[in-house]
């Protein structure tokens, strides 16, 4: 029965891209995602990238996002951590009982919520860099939003501007978390629009990824998304093992990732240039 609803929900979920995206789009990324399965022992841009290939490109690699923060933002004292680790503690329970209370109203499917370890990370960079300017892409019922949201409230200042195909995503936010919220639906055609609206809230603090992960599409946005970013931005980028986008951009402009290793993926951040 389980397997049953997951095969329903991704049909509907295909069903809705494919009314959101428009014919040409739609089938653009169709085609993208069967490329990528036929092609993928032939072609880069359809490979996915191995523990092995990724956990060479990095800095270091971590299955804890507190370690993680540790060893790569060491200038964060133990009392500031501490205390980031009892507002996420907080906040988290927070959400799980909202998504309890809310479940059947959501538009998209569970498994496509942000994981404990990562939503930790996503916090705790944004607690820490108190960014004025966030940007994500691919919200669907707002889990990571919600996050982001929280750290910006408890940093005094901040907007979350989020990118996506369609208008019934962040249904996990209320009216008074929408306040700091800008949702910025993608015309067509899409890079374009993705392009301007970039440039029309440049310069980035914070740049989150997590919309199509096929190569082409995740290369676009961080070069896109690299270059909006201010002197202290941060990029971080979900799914970076669906494709070798990550590992290919940072050879690219020269740096060494981190990575967090959660329960179904592996994420992918640049901090600053020291």
């Amino acid at each position: 029965m389980r397997k049953l609803g997951r095969i329903r929900s991704r049909f509907s979920f295909e069903i809705h891209n494919f009314k959101a995206k428009g014919v040409y789009e739609a089938w653009r990324l169709v085609a993208d995602r069967a490329f990528q399965r036929l092609c993928l022992a032939r072609f880069r841009t359809a490979m996915k990238p191995s523990l092995h290939q990724l956990s060479g490109e990095a800095q270091s690699i971590h299955m804890s996002a507190l370690e993680l923060v540790k060893t790569s933002i060491p200038e964060i004292s133990e009392d500031d951590l501490k205390k980031i680790e009892e507002e996420y503690a907080v906040v988290k329970a927070e959400l799980e009982l909202r998504v309890e209370t809310m479940h059947d109203r959501f538009e998209y499917p569970d498994w496509y919520a942000i994981e404990q370890e990562t939503s930790f990370l996503y916090y705790a960079v944004c607690r820490h860099y108190a960014p004025r300017n966030v940007l994500e892409t691919g919200i669907a019922n707002g889990h990571s939003s919600f996050f982001l949201i929280q750290a910006m409230k408890k940093n005094g200042h901040g907007k979350l501007h989020s990118i996506d195909i369609a208008y019934n995503v962040g249904k996990l936010l209320n009216d008074e978390e929408r306040e700091d919220w800008i949702l910025h639906v993608l015309g067509s055609p899409q890079r374009k629009s993705f392009s301007c609206i970039i440039d029309s809230v440049s310069p980035l603090d914070l740049f989150v990824h997590d919309s199509d992960h096929t190569y082409g599409w995740q290369m676009f946005e961080f070069r896109v998304a690299h270059k909006a970013l201010s002197e202290q931005g941060v990029l971080l980028s979900d799914d970076i093992d669906h494709s070798l986008a990550f590992v290919d951009f940072c050879h690219e402009i020269n740096q060494k990732p981190v990575l967090l290793l959660d329960t179904r993926k592996v994420t992918g951040m640049l901090l600053p240039e020291a």
